[in-house]
Formats: C-alpha cells, sequence, structure tokens
C-alpha cells in the first residue's frame, strides 16, 4: 500500500504518466490511498477509480504529527497511522 498525501486530481496526473504499471493499481495488484492535504480525506484507488476509505468508529489508529515518526528506524510491517498535524 502506498499513502500520498495530495488531492485525486494530482495524483490522477500522475497515473496518467506511469504506463504498464498503472495495471498493477488497477487489478488491486498494489494499493494507493491518497490523503487530501487540506482536508485530510482519504480515497482508495480501486480499479481504475477513486472510493472513500471508512474506518469504524470504535478503531483505535496510532497517531504520529509526522511521517517520519512512524517509519524511522523500523524494518517490520508498520501499522497503519493517523497523521495529526500540529497547528504552527
Amino acid at each position: 500500500m502506498i499513502v500520498v498525501e495530495q488531492t485525486c486530481a494530482i495524483v490522477d496526473k500522475a497515473l496518467a504518466n506511469i504506463g504498464e504499471l498503472k495495471e498493477w493499481l488497477v487489478n488491486d495488484w498494489i494499493f494507493l490511498v491518497s490523503c487530501d492535504p487540506e482536508t485530510h480525506i482519504q480515497k482508495l484507488y480501486s480499479k481504475g477509480e477513486w472510493k472513500a476509505v471508512e474506518l469504524p468508529v470504535e478503531l483505535k489508529t496510532p497517531t504520529a504529527s509526522r511521517s517520519e515518526d512512524i517509519f524511522l528506524g523500523q524494518t517490520g510491517t508498520l501499522p497503519v497511522h493517523k497523521l495529526i498535524r500540529s497547528a504552527s
């Protein structure tokens, strides 16, 4: 799974230029999630279209303020985290 912090529209422009690798996304061999930098709405690219990601309300998701706080020094599989941006 690849998660990018960008709008779906901009990710679509990038996807238009990846050629045969797009087959990996369309066939769900790899997963791509777009997290809108303004609204933080997450959408999954599946079967050639964007679908809303709906997490259960009771799900306890680990949080971090930066992506680096999640993966720095890690070598194993990481759980999904929610990025919490501090007001600066």
